[in-house]
């Protein structure tokens, strides 16, 4: 279901935006790697 995908991905970048608002910046790198790992499928 896209609309469902959609909401459940806008909810993860509104967290992610408000984890990022309360942390160092090189840990926003960390979490981005962390993100980008789960979010691309890995062969």
């Amino acid at each position: 279901m896209p609309g469902f995908t959609v909401s459940c991905c806008w909810q993860a970048v509104k967290t992610h935006i408000a984890i990022v608002q309360t942390i160092p910046v090189n840990s926003f790198f960390i979490l981005l790697m962390i993100l980008f790992k789960y979010t691309v499928p890995l062969y």
